[in-house]
């Protein structure tokens, strides 16, 4: 039985490869015949197109500039209608795709995107295509949606087509842990705290107004119920690039900083400039109390000693932090803020006594 059987898989095994050495025969003769055809009606194609230029060549009505334009469009005929096509096969596949599911997790079947976790898609009012996020849309087209607009949603579960709504219409399943009718808003992330805020016009990320953040009037944004009566109010302060990658704050989905200034970044952003400045990149003030680095600075400066010829030298310094002008004794680095005791501070001149040497 063992001998049998192993001489069956090899007469079977045999019969395959020898199945496949005549089908590949056979297609090496098929293609030559093909090779041959394709030569000759491109030797066609050739001479056709040498007779049509020869004609406009030969046209005595036509200059020589409309010549030209025309044997340029004769000649770009072909590789346009081919783009055409491509182009509608690749609007057609597109098509095709959008009344697919799509995933936030493909190992766990989590359906959503790269962004959200969600069961729905959105049809886009501006364009009536379906994309499971605004990032996706945006991402996808060479304009951006309007979310507020959106007013019908699609189950990727049941794929039925459907006004917005918290839950499915057609197979009763919820679209999302947290949903927003006026943002048009869906996510499916239970370990997120959302909340919308009218005055901002959008939702945000926390437990809630008065619970855990407030929405400050004169920033126009909600803020950490944690900074209330103590943040330094900026007019609109989200309504800002962020100086560092100069993404919009104002609706970035990521965490943003308030600074001491008043100056907003995003906190990845923040944690990241931080290691390596320690003033604010738009208004050059503190980022943190700097007292115990000053007082460092202020024991490094008893105990240094300057070279005779630089001794005499005055500098008149502008604070950063307070905004005051004071003198400083001349250094290469440091200059105390005689006001605040900082050393944030500028050189705006260089003199020797009473005499002014240099501008800075």
């Amino acid at each position: 039985m063992e001998n049998h059987s192993y001489e069956g898989h090899h007469e079977h095994g045999t019969r395959v490869l020898t199945g496949m050495v005549d089908s590949r025969a056979a297609g090496l003769s098929h293609c030559g015949g093909c090779t041959e055809t394709s030569t000759s009606a491109k030797e066609q194609f050739l001479a056709q197109r040498e007779r049509e230029i020869r004609a406009i060549y030969s046209n005595q009505f036509m200059t020589m500039e409309e010549k030209m334009r025309e044997t340029q469009r004769l000649m770009s005929a072909q590789f346009l209608e081919q783009q055409s096509a491509h182009l509608m096969n690749a609007s057609s596949s597109a098509a095709d795709e959008q009344f697919e599911p799509t995933y936030f997790d493909a190992a766990t079947q989590k359906l959503g995107c790269s962004h959200y976790s969600r069961n729905c898609k959105l049809k886009a009012a501006c364009c009536g295509q379906l994309y499971a996020c605004r990032f996706c849309h945006n991402d996808a087209c060479d304009h951006e949606i309007d979310r507020f607009a959106t007013q019908e949603v699609w189950c990727m579960v049941c794929r039925t087509l459907q006004p917005k709504n918290s839950h499915c219409g057609g197979c009763g399943v919820q679209f999302a842990h947290y949903s927003c009718m006026t943002c048009g808003f869906f996510d499916n992330d239970e370990r997120k705290s959302i909340y919308h805020c009218d005055k901002c016009g959008m939702c945000r990320i926390g437990k809630g107004l008065n619970v855990d953040n407030f929405h400050c009037d004169k920033c126009d944004t909600c803020v950490s119920l944690e900074t209330k009566g103590r943040h330094k109010c900026l007019e609109r302060a989200l309504d800002a690039n962020c100086p560092i990658c100069s993404g919009y704050l104002f609706t970035s989905t990521e965490a943003v900083v308030f600074m001491r200034c008043g100056h907003t970044m995003h906190a990845g952003c923040f944690d990241q400039y931080s290691k390596t400045n320690y003033v604010c990149p738009l208004c050059s003030k503190s980022l943190s109390d700097m007292t115990q680095f000053y007082k460092r600075l202020d024991e490094v400066m008893q105990n240094e000693q300057l070279p005779e010829e630089y001794q005499s030298l005055m500098n008149k310094i502008l604070c950063n932090d307070c905004g005051q002008k004071s003198d400083a004794r001349f250094h290469f680095l440091y200059h105390k803020c005689s006001n605040c005791a900082g050393y944030n501070t500028r050189v705006l001149q260089t003199y020797r006594g009473v005499t002014q040497m240099t501008s800075h």
